[in-house]
């Protein structure tokens, strides 16, 4: 019976990770400068990737406990706010996993 159990839980974990995974490539495909995702640390494939933007505290919290820690990361700076550019109004990006 526990054999079972932990082959399911294999299962949900793995397809809880794909989607995790495809979730967060649909996120990243929706920024509108690829450069603003980064590798922060010395590891090429970081456990953590972090959606976040620039001036939200809660945001400046994650980053200063991941760099206390030294965790490496995947840094994916998003414009949640509109703004205004040289060339007029910078939208906001928006992700919708649906």
């Amino acid at each position: 019976m526990n054999a079972i159990k932990s082959d399911a839980s294999k299962s949900d974990s793995m397809s809880s990770d794909e989607s995790l995974m495809k979730m967060a490539t649909a996120a990243r495909a929706a920024m509108v400068d690829p450069a603003r995702s980064t590798i922060v640390g010395d590891f090429a494939n970081p456990r953590f990737e972090l959606f976040h933007a620039a001036s939200s505290l809660c945001s400046q919290k994650v980053r200063a406990v991941l760099h206390e820690k030294r965790l490496p990361y995947r840094s994916n700076d998003m414009l949640i706010l509109s703004s205004m550019g040289a060339e007029g109004l910078v939208p906001a990006e928006h992700y919708s996993p649906a």
